[in-house]
């Protein structure tokens, strides 16, 4: 394996939005699958609940404080936005 460089950017290629969930995150939240325009098709989540998303729409990545850490710091990760 090597690291390899990846646009932000691709095509959304399935969505559901998640009602019900014991985990980390508060529900609803959607979770997608984007094709990125560099090749390999991801599991993502949106950056908010879009009952406007659409198959083959254009999404990209935005960066979204995901939460505090103990130290005080913020912890960032990638989200997807519709609308590019």
């Amino acid at each position: 394996m090597e690291s390899a460089a990846l646009g932000s950017s691709g095509t959304l290629y399935s969505f559901a939005t998640v009602f019900l969930h014991h985990g980390d995150l508060e529900p609803p939240f959607t979770i997608g699958e984007v094709q990125l325009d560099a090749g390999p098709l991801i599991r993502v989540t949106m950056a908010s609940v879009e009952p406007e998303l659409s198959i083959g729409e254009t999404v990209h990545a935005i960066w979204h404080v995901a939460r505090t850490d103990e130290y005080g710091d913020e912890v960032v990760e990638p989200v997807f936005v519709g609308g590019v």
